[in-house]
């Protein structure tokens, strides 16, 4: 288990971003990825390699979606505020050779409860996993009651673009 390729500074691991793609996505923006807080720039490490991108122009120049901006949901900006990024949950930080590093079998939390979750989260992993799973039953409870109903608007929105077609 290591760093992927491009992500750290030989010799020293410290992160780094080696993709000029990210640097120019985040330019614009006044975005510093060098002057980033570490788990920021552990969220850029990642970003730089794992995010949907497009090649434009003649030249095939490669460029991220958000160029023009980064708007970030509710949930991401709550996290943000605190000082939590997307790797601190789905990648914790382990032991590995005598030094921390960053877990890099990116799964759910819930695979590793003591990690990725206690180390911020009071009381005991199996509470934390016992909450967790209520709140993501009572969530595909409502997803699985609004299914039918999507399915019928899907069904309408469909024949009326296939009437569309008919017509002209």
């Amino acid at each position: 288990m290591g760093q992927p390729a491009g992500t750290g500074q030989p010799g020293t691991m410290a992160l780094t971003i080696t993709r000029p793609a990210l640097r120019n996505a985040l330019q614009p923006q006044g975005i510093d990825p060098d002057a980033a807080p570490p788990e920021q720039m552990r969220d850029y490490v990642c970003a730089q390699c794992h995010v949907e991108y497009y090649f434009q122009g003649e030249g095939n120049q490669l460029v991220f979606p958000w160029a023009n901006g980064v708007q970030l949901d509710s949930i991401k900006r709550f996290y943000a505020a605190v000082g939590v990024s997307c790797a601190d949950c789905h990648m914790p930080r382990v032991q590995f050779q005598g030094s921390e590093i960053t877990d890099h079998w990116i799964r759910s939390p819930m695979q590793q409860v003591q990690q990725a979750c206690m180390g911020c989260h009071r009381g005991d992993a199996a509470r934390m996993t016992q909450r967790t799973q209520r709140i993501q039953q009572s969530t595909d409870a409502l997803l699985a009651a609004t299914e039918p109903v999507l399915n019928v608007l899907m069904d309408a929105r469909t024949a009326r673009s296939r009437r569309s077609c008919a017509i002209a």
